[in-house]
């Protein structure tokens, strides 16, 4: 895809290898970040809970996770910044 569209304006549809790389790398280390090294740390850290409860709030906070980087990925492209 080009960078600029016919009348010469530039694409708003293409962000460029750059910054989709970095975006990918930011998603993943929010990802890895909160949802696996978070979601362990309350496995490990929360002693005074069961067992089930810290499994839920692992669970909680994985989907937490989840859905909270789609929301933000949603709303950085309907900006253009993705």
């Amino acid at each position: 895809m080009s960078e600029s569209t016919e009348r010469g304006a530039p694409d708003r549809s293409a962000i460029g290898w750059p910054r989709a790389i970095l975006t990918g790398v930011v998603v993943l280390a929010v990802a890895i970040g909160v949802g696996v090294i978070g979601a362990n740390a309350a496995l490990t850290n929360l002693t005074g809970l069961s067992r089930d409860a810290r499994m839920w709030i692992a669970t909680a906070l994985t989907m937490i996770t989840v859905i909270g980087l789609g929301w933000a990925l949603r709303r950085l492209q309907a900006r253009g910044l993705v």
